[in-house]
């Protein structure tokens, strides 16, 4: 039970198309559906800075991997004034967002046949 183990919950929308819609009125995983009024009030954000000096805690291979699919700390799927958007919103002491791709159109074959391919600098 979550409660039990000290998570709250503000707001528990009524149905799934509810929880759907708020979801979607937030920040996404959708490039196709990103506006600069929508990056401008993301609420999950994180100075590029302050990213790379996270960055640079993870575990060397891990990087080596991240940068490989990725590019260089912070990336450029999810910077918007030199800060690292992270989709989604808080409810309570928690942060929900939708799970990610694990690629996007320029390396479409990795969705599928990569197993091992990093997540992106933004859900890091």
């Amino acid at each position: 039970d979550m409660k039990a183990e000290g998570y709250t919950i503000d707001t528990v929308p009524e149905t799934s198309a509810d929880l759907m819609d708020v979801v979607t009125f937030h920040m996404t995983n959708d490039r196709s559906m990103l506006t600069d009024e929508l990056l401008a009030s993301a609420e999950g954000r994180l100075s590029s800075d302050d990213y790379k000096s996270y960055f640079a805690t993870l575990p060397e291979d891990t990087q080596t991997a991240m940068v490989k699919s990725w590019g260089e700390a912070p990336g450029d799927v999810f910077v918007y004034d030199d800060e690292v958007i992270i989709p989604g919103f808080s409810n309570g002491n928690l942060w929900i967002t939708v799970q990610p791709p694990r690629g996007f159109g320029e390396n479409v074959s990795a969705i599928y046949h990569d197993p091992c391919l990093p997540p992106p600098h933004q859900v890091c």
